[in-house]
């Protein structure tokens, strides 16, 4: 359900190619993120400083590869979902990964 809210987003936004990072720049009022190589965000809703901040926090994640750790965290949700240990890990994860920016 996650990936079918995100291609809309990328397919209908302005992007632009630099190394190995595509920018999606979005008129949406989201919270920026990363997904694999892509970097979303709504320039509108942050300064020039903080929208720096937030491109080298966002391409830490890509480069580290947060996003296969996210797939995979789902992945073992769907399959294990039987189990609660899963569910609270995969919590952990998304709670890790999403809060050490602020």
């Amino acid at each position: 359900m996650n990936l079918s809210a995100l291609i809309p987003i990328i397919k209908n936004s302005e992007q632009r190619k630099t190394d190995h990072y595509i920018y999606v720049i979005t008129s949406k009022n989201i919270s920026p993120f990363s997904f694999f190589n892509f970097i979303v965000y709504n320039p509108k809703l942050f300064n020039e400083s903080e929208l720096q901040q937030i491109i080298t926090h966002e391409k830490v994640h890509i480069n580290e590869r947060h996003s296969i750790d996210i797939l995979l965290s789902q992945i073992s949700c769907v399959i294990f979902w039987f189990n609660p240990l899963i569910w609270l890990y995969n919590k952990d994860l998304k709670q890790n990964l999403y809060l050490d920016f602020k």
